[in-house]
């Protein structure tokens, strides 16, 4: 399979052995859902200038969350409060709405497979939030492996 850097329209130096694929904003247009508990939590708690909060957050696992979030706020009980909002409008969220894969994902995926292509998806997601997307959208998940959150 030939793979090319788009910004010069040429081959990549070496060849490409293997992707690895992100879940949220990259395969699944669900990334908005952060940002909107966000908006949501700043209006509930009064906060403003929570853009460096949210991209400090990219790629965290649910687990390192918590300290995360004490290192910004720098109050425990704030920061307990906050995350336990947050997390709650999420859940609501994801609850109310369904998430379609980004148009070409499944595509891609179709292709890497038949191709037998080596690819893979790593999110700091947890392996449900996963299994959840791709049952919703009726996608099968044609990776070779998945390596979440919760591992």
């Amino acid at each position: 399979m030939a793979l090319w850097n788009t910004d010069r329209n040429r081959p990549f130096p070496q060849p490409v052995q293997a992707l690895l694929l992100d879940l949220d904003g990259t395969l699944f247009d669900s990334e908005w859902i952060y940002l909107e508990s966000w908006k949501r939590a700043e209006k509930e708690f009064g906060f403003s200038d929570s853009e460096p909060m949210f991209q400090a957050l990219r790629g965290v696992t649910s687990a390192d969350m918590p300290s995360v979030y004490l290192d910004f706020f720098g109050d425990d009980d704030l920061a307990r409060r906050v995350y336990s909002f947050r997390k709650e409008e999420s859940g609501r969220l994801w609850k109310e709405n369904r998430f379609l894969p980004k148009r070409g994902a499944e595509a891609m995926l179709k292709e890497l497979a038949a191709l037998a292509f080596p690819h893979a998806i790593a999110t700091s997601s947890r392996r449900d939030h996963l299994d959840r997307l791709f049952s919703e959208a009726s996608m099968e998940n044609r990776v070779n492996a998945v390596i979440t959150g919760d591992m």
